[in-house]
């Protein structure tokens, strides 16, 4: 599993294919409105995206199995 820790005072966006099950850091940005929308934007249909603070906390998810 990727790191699920963002750099400090960032929201990390973490993206999972559950049909291959693989995962990946999409972007780390400043601020959770944008980390969600990034989320947002890349999830769907068997592709999960994660949004984690700098202690690993997960603030929101968005996508399917």
């Amino acid at each position: 599993m990727s790191d699920l820790k963002a750099p400090k005072g960032k929201f990390r966006v973490v993206c999972v294919d559950t049909f291959d099950e693989i995962d990946w850091v999409e972007a780390d940005v400043l601020t959770l409105k944008k980390a969600k929308k990034i989320a947002r934007k890349k999830s769907g249909n068997m592709l999960r995206a994660y949004v984690y603070d700098d202690q690993g906390i997960c603030h929101f998810f968005s996508g399917t199995y």
